[in-house]
């Protein structure tokens, strides 16, 4: 088999795919509007005397969009007063008894 072969089977069946895929497809729309009309016929029966009954809504497009996100206000922070200057006590490390040892911390209890 060579490639135009090939190519030409594969159309073939692509082709047969999609009309079916599309043949549901319109199947499930049918399906899907009868079901919305025997709905609303339902709801004009046993909508109470009188009331209208409120309309179905037709399938519509849905909105997709990213909805507007409120921008939270900033409101102004007092003066941020200095603290007193006193200085931080800092850890000076402990003098090695040899150059180069290191201090074993894994005996420690």
């Amino acid at each position: 088999m060579d490639f135009e072969e090939f190519a030409q089977q594969f159309r073939k069946r692509a082709a047969a795919r999609l009309t079916e895929f599309e043949a549901t497809l319109e199947k499930a729309q049918r399906d899907l509007e009868k079901s919305a009309e025997r709905a609303a016929a339902e709801a004009r029966r046993t909508a109470p005397s009188g009331e209208v009954a409120q309309p179905v809504a037709h399938n519509r497009p849905l909105d997709y969009r990213t909805p507007e996100i409120p921008q939270p206000t900033v409101q102004p922070q007092p003066p941020v007063k200095p603290a007193a200057a006193v200085p931080e006590k800092q850890q000076t490390p402990a003098p090695r008894k040899a150059p180069g040892q290191v201090k074993s911390v894994l005996r420690r209890m």
